[in-house]
């Protein structure tokens, strides 16, 4: 609900213009005061785990049956495990590969204007099943451009796929929560409008459901820095918003 703000027009005969003080400071006040649908609660304490799914589009840079090298603006942890998504011909291949090496090889300006690295890494795939590595085949077969000879076997520079994402589940901490949505510490920026999985571990519950990022603000604290991410949750199911309203009612006793 909008207010306007009052101001009375007062003559004098340098036709000037008074306001009533008081009226228009409280009014002011009225107005600024937060109006989100939903209370807000302060859960620092609580040490609440909240997993949030980072899908990145990637660049492919080449392509084996044994790995992949590629490049994207969010950072890639050397050793950790990864989701690899590849869109084509109406089929999505998903496969799981880990880090063997990673680089920032430049940079390019965010959503917030900030300078942010450019990643290449390279990939070794694991537990590739037999149907997979056939959809795999099939994927670099109809996508291969030429090919370079390498130790480790063959590796093909392709075309780009209809989709090719990458899968990066982070664990963040949660600082506020409400009904609606939650202010989460965040290592990486993101994008305003951005829909991401997540995962909150409430209780002995666990709430899932679609986040849509709202707000991202970075903030600096001495030689560190992160940034505040407002999270606004989206696509709840009947189950998931019962789990939410039952911690936020523990909250507010």
């Amino acid at each position: 609900m909008a207010f306007n703000i009052l101001i009375s027009r007062i003559s004098d005969s340098n036709s000037t213009f008074k306001k009533p003080t008081h009226f228009f400071e409280f009014m002011v006040n009225f107005n600024m005061q937060d109006r989100r649908a939903h209370k807000r609660y302060t859960v620092d304490n609580f040490n609440i785990r909240g997993n949030i799914l980072f899908i990145s589009d990637i660049e492919i840079i080449n392509i084996s049956l044994n790995g992949i090298a590629i490049q994207c603006d969010r950072r890639i942890e050397l050793n950790k495990l990864y989701t690899l998504s590849l869109k084509y011909e109406g089929k999505e291949i998903n496969i799981k590969g880990r880090v063997v090496w990673s680089m920032i090889t430049g940079s390019r300006l965010n959503t917030l204007g900030e300078m942010v690295p450019i990643y290449q890494a390279g990939l070794e795939f694991v537990d590739v099943l037999a149907e997979k590595m056939s959809d795999l085949v099939n994927f670099i077969e109809s996508h291969k451009i030429e090919n370079d000879k390498r130790l480790a076997g063959i590796r093909f520079h392709i075309k780009s796929p209809e989709m090719a994402k990458l899968e990066n589940p982070y664990t963040c901490k949660v600082k506020k929560i409400s009904l609606s949505g939650m202010l989460i510490e965040s290592t990486q920026a993101l994008g305003v409008g951005e829909k991401l999985p997540v995962e909150l571990y409430l209780g002995d519950s666990v709430f899932k459901c679609t986040g849509r990022v709202a707000s991202c603000s970075k903030v600096n604290i001495e030689t560190s820095s992160h940034y505040d991410v407002g999270i606004a949750f989206t696509d709840v199911s009947t189950e998931n918003q019962e789990i939410l309203n039952t911690f936020i009612s523990r909250l507010s006793d």
